[in-house]
């Protein structure tokens, strides 16, 4: 027999394991269900499913709340993650025939994940995040600024506050993906103290293009650490007319989460659901730009400055034009 599925449990989420019953496993013929589909029915001694788990490590569930089940036929079990694991692969997804628990059929090494996120918006992106360099391409640091060479293809550049977002993965050794999604809760753009040019993005989804997305815990020895790289702001020119003093001004929420998994919407990848963070990360960039003495040259406008402008933080920030 066999049992497969992922080697990740998020915390307070789940994962489905497949186990498929051979005619042998059990001593005689045995049920296979494929989708509602009964293929064959014959008296088939018992599987016993258990997981176990290593004292002082992740801790994990079936979907009643129990760690011991019994099968008779192939079917899809749910485990969910209760406590995170201390080492990756310490709960186990065993089967063993119910007459004789000693007997190990087929097993399983998963590991209950979760992931703590922070916020970092100055200085130089991590040492061990992936996509550091290529961010750097278009951006002198993290922080405010103006981004001259935008990393990603097609990009205007634009007066923009870089931003790295990195999740700090439970356990540190877990080596499956884990990738860092992020949502645009609300954003108004203003043109002075003016309302205009509509809302900065949809509300919903805006998770990072892949090459801003560093989602392997272990590259660059980052032991545990995965990251997403973004620089919101506004593309120029948009609607600041060339050489003149208007000022347009950029506030929005986000929210951050991660997955295990992959998490890009490029050319219709699909993206994991599996949440391995229990709580939205909520963060906030707020940016004004207009132009040099010369009128050739965008500069961030200072106007503001006392007030949170061109700089991003924790929790959520008032869209109003002058952040009050």
């Amino acid at each position: 027999m066999t049992i497969t599925g992922d080697i990740g449990i998020p915390l307070g989420g789940s994962t489905d394991y497949d186990v498929e019953l051979s005619s042998d496993s059990g001593g005689g013929p045995v049920s296979a269900i494929r989708g509602a589909r009964v293929l064959s029915v014959s008296g088939a001694e018992p599987i016993q499913l258990k997981i176990v788990t290593t004292p002082g490590g992740g801790t994990a569930t079936f979907a009643d709340g129990t760690t011991t089940t019994t099968i008779t036929s192939s079917q899809t079990v749910t485990v969910q993650g209760v406590t995170p694991s201390s080492q990756a692969g310490d709960v186990q997804l065993v089967a063993v025939p119910a007459a004789d628990p000693g007997v190990l059929l087929a097993e399983v090494q998963a590991s209950a994940v979760s992931v703590t996120i922070s916020l970092k918006s100055s200085g130089p992106p991590a040492s061990d995040d992936g996509k550091g360099t290529t961010f750097l391409q278009g951006a002198k640091a993290l922080g405010p600024g103006v981004d001259t060479e935008p990393p990603v293809p097609g990009a205007s550049k634009s007066c923009a506050v870089g931003v790295e977002l990195v999740g700090a993965v439970t356990p540190s050794d877990y080596t499956g993906t884990v990738s860092l999604r992020r949502s645009i809760v609300n954003g108004a753009y203003y043109q002075g103290s003016t309302a205009c040019c509509g809302s900065p993005a949809t509300p919903g989804d805006d998770t990072s293009f892949a090459a801003m997305m560093d989602s392997d815990p272990q590259s660059g020895g980052s032991a545990g650490k995965v990251y997403d790289l973004d620089a919101p702001g506004i593309a120029a020119p948009f609607s600041i007319p060339q050489g003149q003093s208007a000022i347009l001004r950029y506030r929005t929420n986000f929210v951050e989460y991660a997955v295990l998994g992959a998490a890009s919407h490029e050319l219709g990848a699909k993206s994991s659901t599996k949440k391995a963070s229990t709580k939205d990360f909520p963060f906030w960039v707020a940016v004004s730009c207009t132009w040099d003495a010369s009128g050739d040259n965008q500069v961030l406008a200072t106007d503001l400055s006392g007030n949170g402008d061109n700089s991003a933080g924790t929790g959520t920030t008032n869209t109003t034009w002058n952040l009050k």
